[in-house]
């Protein structure tokens, strides 16, 4: 993590990766995420919360994938906003191997929507 003026910058997906094989805790911090592409949550009991509750935004900027995919089993993924580029774009998708995979206190928002 770096920061960069008042913006606090870091790479999600990387967090995410270096979790242990058991899993781990990813805190968001409050603000706007952009990520690039799709967030593969693909370590089996990731916690993934905001700091503040509900003061995290993510978007993808692929519009052709979920915002989200759950590739493992009994994750968390809880008190963030998900911001999708369209109605049907998939906020989450939980697949193969997502078993006990939990969403709790998410807001699903189409882009222009506040």
């Amino acid at each position: 993590m770096q920061w960069k003026g008042e913006v606090l910058r870091f790479d999600l997906q990387a967090a995410i990766d270096r979790l242990p094989p058991e899993g781990g805790r990813i805190l968001i911090p409050p603000g706007v995420h952009h990520l690039r592409k799709c967030l593969r949550v693909r370590r089996p009991m990731a916690k993934i919360r905001c700091v503040r509750n509900g003061q995290a935004q993510i978007s993808s900027e692929d519009a052709t994938s979920p915002v989200i995919a759950v590739e493992a089993r009994s994750c968390l993924i809880e008190g963030i906003q998900i911001v999708r580029a369209h109605t049907g774009q998939a906020a989450i998708l939980f697949g193969p191997g997502s078993e006990g995979t939990v969403a709790r206190n998410v807001m699903i928002l189409n882009r222009g929507q506040d």
